[in-house]
């Protein structure tokens, strides 16, 4: 039978000033747990990078790093997640996919 889901209580950790999100937290807590510490914060460029591999398959291209990096709003990630979705390579990196199928 279905049972609604519940969101779950957050797990209390030590260092409150590294998580940003509700995930973060149980991230954090299994790392205290392992005694292990967070990795640091990456860069801008190396932000742009990940995502344009994990979205498109491809490194950005120059005009979207350097886009990028001269965005300093605080919604710039979320403008990059936006044009990299609406990118045909993304489409055309999600269908890759399915050829193989």
């Amino acid at each position: 039978s279905f049972i609604p889901p519940q969101r779950p209580e957050l797990p209390a950790v030590k260092e409150t000033n590294w998580p940003q999100t509700a995930i973060d937290r149980f991230v954090l807590a299994r790392l205290e747990r392992e005694q292990l510490p967070p990795s640091p914060r990456a860069d801008k460029a190396t932000l742009c990078r990940r995502l344009s591999l994990d979205l498109t398959g491809l490194p950005p291209t120059l005009d979207e790093l350097e886009t990028f990096l001269n965005d300093h709003t605080p919604q710039a990630y979320e403008k990059l997640v936006d044009r990299l979705l609406s990118s045909p390579r993304y489409g055309e990196h999600r269908a890759r996919y399915w050829l193989d199928a």
